[in-house]
């Protein structure tokens, strides 16, 4: 399982270079932001766990960045990306939960 979710990123940077053009009008951190919780929604998702809002997060901080507010963009972006985080975590956690008699 754990093998799966480290390997995710690489594949999930690459699916996503066709998702955010080069050329994109945003700046580089915050398109750095975006993708990096993108790759980690998708590992999230993988492991069945993504949580409710994320994916809304990410829409809209791609919709702030399209009208050039970077700062909410980001601050949409790194929430996305620590919920991600959590529900990665929460699923590594579960795999071990259980009665305990």
């Amino acid at each position: 399982m754990q093998k799966t979710l480290m390997a995710l990123p690489l594949i999930g940077g690459l699916c996503l270079g066709a998702a955010i053009p080069a050329g994109a009008d945003m700046p580089k951190n915050v398109q750095n932001a975006i993708a990096s919780a993108e790759i980690a929604r998708q590992q999230a998702n993988t492991a069945k766990y993504e949580w409710r809002d994320t994916a809304k997060l990410l829409s809209q901080a791609k919709a702030a960045a399209d009208k050039g507010d970077e700062s909410r963009a980001l601050a949409l972006a790194q929430h996305a990306q620590l919920q991600s985080e959590m529900a990665i975590a929460q699923a590594a956690r579960e795999t071990t939960a259980g009665p305990r008699f």
